[in-house]
């Protein structure tokens, strides 16, 4: 296939949805969510039935802290993330069938596609991770069907 070229522009508010995507289908947080509705509700009960505030505020504190466990970590993402100045503007990706060149604003690099370790498909984005903890993030809105096709089939080739 021809090299080709995207450009993508990550944002917090399109960064915050693919997290929370992604967070909700991990059994844990849907756990973790699942307890502090339950927790809330049995202290909202407890509340109405015993009518004592002072034993039903643990329950209710727990209860909330359960339901914002996914939010607080995806903040701190968020934060981690947007850290790198450079990921507040465009990311350009060209693709050949050596290897992709990833361009930003201070910095360039090269990836065999043996450095790629997994590719991810979401709605919106096609996710290249290069180790475990470290993705780029490209739009598929950039791409035509062969391109994401030609992506993903030099990643699984391996």
């Amino acid at each position: 296939m021809e090299p080709f070229t995207t450009t993508t522009l990550l944002t917090k508010k399109e960064y915050t949805r693919y997290l929370y995507r992604v967070i909700y289908k991990k059994p844990y947080y849907i756990i973790v969510t699942i307890l502090g509705v339950i927790l809330i509700c049995c202290g909202i009960y407890m509340y109405l039935i015993l009518a004592v505030l002072g034993d039903v505020l643990p329950v209710l504190a727990a209860g909330l802290f359960f339901i914002l466990v996914p939010t607080i970590n995806i903040l701190i993402a968020i934060r981690n993330t947007f850290s790198n100045a450079a990921l507040r503007h465009p990311i350009t990706f060209i693709f050949s069938n050596d290897s992709i060149i990833v361009k930003g604003t201070t910095a360039e690099a090269t990836y065999t596609w043996q450095h790629i370790v997994k590719v991810q498909e979401d709605v919106f984005y096609l996710v290249l991770y290069i180790s475990k903890k470290a993705a780029n993030f490209i739009k598929k809105d950039g791409l035509t069907r062969e391109q994401i096709s030609f992506i993903k089939s030099k990643i699984t080739s391996k």
